[in-house]
């Protein structure tokens, strides 16, 4: 869900992060994932034609997808984090 179009022209790498900052003058000190159940519940949502903007209560999203398939999407999330294969990446960079 998180990287459909238009929302991304372009999505770097760690590399292609670590590369831009240096061209910038900063140094890529850490990248972490920061993931959670909500890419599963937009990407299923999306699947069933149901518009993001429908899921606008947590009552309705529990409803539409239950509560242990979010739950189960939640250690998902958490898991890919750690596995650094999550759908949105944070970076902090420094001065050099």
């Amino acid at each position: 869900m998180n990287l459909d179009a238009p929302k991304h022209i372009v999505i770097p790498s760690r590399q292609g992060m670590a590369l831009a900052a240096d061209t910038a003058g900063l140094r890529l000190e850490k990248s972490f994932d920061d993931s959670n159940s909500g890419q599963f519940i937009g990407s299923e949502a999306y699947r069933r034609d149901i518009p993001l903007n429908q899921l606008t209560s947590l009552g309705y999203v529990v409803r539409t997808f239950g509560l242990k398939r979010i739950w189960d999407w939640e250690r998902r999330a958490t898991r890919l984090n750690r596995q650094c294969r999550g759908d949105m990446t944070g970076f902090v960079l420094k001065a050099k």
